[in-house]
């Protein structure tokens, strides 16, 4: 198990802190049951810092990357977000 990467279980939520020019790294195992059933990976900053979503397969190949993008949750909060959506369906953006 690499100390540099955090178990995340599913239907939580974790918070954390990445530096400037710095990494954090989160293993989501995946199973049939999320496959057929679809699922959603979103990450949020609440300081409207930008980052970079990335998706690596088991091999540690890049899959999916995503830039995060700045949102208004309403007339005072602003944040930036990114978002995969995994689903049983084609999706449309």
């Amino acid at each position: 198990m690499d100390s540099r990467v955090t178990d995340l279980a599913w239907g939580w939520g974790i918070d954390g802190r990445v530096d400037r020019h710095a990494a954090v790294y989160y293993r989501l195992n995946v199973d049939s049951r999320q496959v057929e059933n679809g699922f959603i990976v979103h990450c949020r900053s609440i300081n409207k810092d930008r980052f970079k979503l990335l998706i690596f397969d088991r091999e540690g190949q890049s899959m999916y990357t995503e830039d995060s993008i700045l949102r208004k949750d309403n007339k005072t909060l602003s944040y930036t977000s990114a978002t995969f959506f995994f689903t049983i369906f084609d999706a449309y953006r």
